[in-house]
């Protein structure tokens, strides 16, 4: 999908609400830009969401309609924990955790990969907070404050653009510092750009480039210097070939002023 899944879209008793189409959710696209429409229950479930079959399909096969088939079903509290939209404290959790199992993906580490990181994530935040989310909403949630961040920012750098908040700025400025994937090196203000480097510690490429720049000086110091030797030697060669002609000169005056006496 093009966007991010938000929330199920549940009524006032707390049901959800669908259709032969699908599930009526909040969605979320790339420019941050919320809109309510259906999504079929194969996108849902891609996308972590539990919901139990429910007697809309029971309808579609043919069973005759009554009070049963609303089109609605009571939600289980682990599908309703899986539904309910994200609170500041659950963010924040999930945030942290984030930066503080980023060191630790990796091979030979405590996670080898992030996926396995993103379950211990879903684990802490039931253990913690006692709900319950799947691994994917996990990772969707953390997609989609990042994707939040990158359009404040870009809101934020154009000129006479009214400044919009950064949602949890704090929690996204202590992972940015140990993953440098979160903020590119070089950032595009409204008028000027904006290099970003770690103060501590060079990246690979720096270094490389730092050292092709030292060898390049240094070549470009020892060329001049053997070219001023050169200078020198021609010269000195030219001075010694000018006393040479001058001596000659003068014996030739001498041996002719000689013969003439």
């Amino acid at each position: 999908m093009d966007v991010t899944i938000n929330k199920l879209i549940l009524d006032a008793n707390g049901k959800i609400i669908e259709d032969e189409s699908g599930v009526l959710c909040e969605v979320e696209n790339e420019a941050g830009d919320s809109s309510i429409i259906m999504v079929n229950r194969k996108e849902l479930f891609q996308a972590g969401y539990e919901i139990p079959e429910n007697n809309f399909n029971l309808c579609e096969r043919g069973i005759e309609e009554s009070t049963s088939c609303s089109g609605n079903d009571e939600l289980d509290a682990s599908t309703k924990s899986n539904v309910d939209e994200w609170s500041d404290e659950s963010t924040r959790l999930l945030l942290d955790k984030y930066a503080d199992y980023l060191k630790l993906v990796g091979p030979m580490k405590k996670f080898k990969n992030k996926k396995i990181m993103w379950i211990q994530i879903a684990k802490d935040l039931e253990a913690v907070l006692g709900i319950q989310k799947t691994y994917i909403l996990c990772e969707n949630r953390y997609k989609t404050i990042l994707r939040r961040k990158r359009v404040s920012d870009k809101n934020n750098s154009t000129s006479g653009s009214k400044r919009v908040k950064v949602s949890f700025e704090n929690e996204i400025k202590q992972i940015a510092s140990k993953d440098d994937s979160i903020e590119p090196k070089v950032l595009q203000s409204a008028n000027k750009f904006v290099v970003n480097v770690k103060s501590k510690v060079k990246s690979s490429s720096e270094a490389e480039i730092s050292k092709i720049i030292k060898n390049k000086k240094t070549k470009s110091s020892l060329i001049e210097t053997l070219v001023e030797i050169h200078k020198e030697k021609e010269n000195k060669k030219q001075e010694r070939h000018e006393e040479k002609m001058r001596l000659l000169k003068s014996f030739f005056e001498k041996e002719n002023i000689h013969k003439d006496s």
